[in-house]
């Protein structure tokens, strides 16, 4: 079973992706409440390694909340194990704030943006506008790296992962830690990870 420690964020991450996770998972499947509770734990751990712009997000401000964003169709298993999340949980020391936005919204004040399906508006037009705040984007998407979001959960059968586009994040002004680009199969749209030699030897899942 994954079990949490602090100092050891790495291995809480590679310990969730590698743990069995059916197709069910990734749709709206009531039997996949755990899979989606594993989701968000991996959502919330990818940003522990992130740093935002100081005009964005001062870490030292601890007072303002961390803002946690969802867009488009997110299924009730995931934004409750989000919720849950936030009652326990803290990013840099801010406590975290779940919302639910519209992707109509002018100049959304979030710091990190789940990005689920049905959008009204497409992402080749919401995510610049979205980068431009300085806000990390997320998804399960296929071909979201591809399209220019941030961090991409990726499936191949039961096999899970992510990848990063690491310009997309630069361009926004956000720093992603090298620890975390090491365990990344992909970046800079999907093209091999300058950081290691054997992209997928650790963020495979069988």
């Amino acid at each position: 079973m994954c079990k949490f420690k602090a100092g050891f964020l790495l291995a809480f991450i590679l310990c969730l992706l590698m743990a069995s996770m059916s197709k069910s998972a990734w749709a709206e499947d009531p039997l996949a409440e755990e899979d989606e509770r594993k989701k968000a734990q991996v959502i919330y751990s990818l940003a522990l390694f992130v740093t935002w712009p100081p005009a964005h997000f001062n870490s030292a401000e601890t007072a303002v909340p961390f803002k946690l964003c969802l867009l488009g169709h997110i299924s009730s298993g995931l934004h409750d194990s989000l919720q849950s999340i936030t009652k326990t949980k803290n990013i840099q020391g801010h406590r975290i704030e779940l919302l639910t936005i519209q992707p109509s919204e002018s100049q959304p004040q979030c710091h990190l943006a789940f990005i689920g399906e049905a959008l009204s508006e497409p992402l080749a037009t919401l995510l610049p506008r979205l980068h431009q705040s300085a806000i990390l984007t997320l998804s399960d998407q296929p071909n979201f790296a591809e399209a220019g979001g941030m961090i991409a959960l990726l499936q191949t059968g039961q096999r899970v992962r992510f990848g990063i586009n690491l310009a997309a994040a630069e361009q926004a002004g956000l720093s992603i830690r090298a620890q975390l680009l090491v365990m990344s199969g992909t970046s800079l749209l999907g093209k091999k990870n300058p950081h290691t030699q054997t992209p997928t030897a650790k963020d495979d899942a069988d």
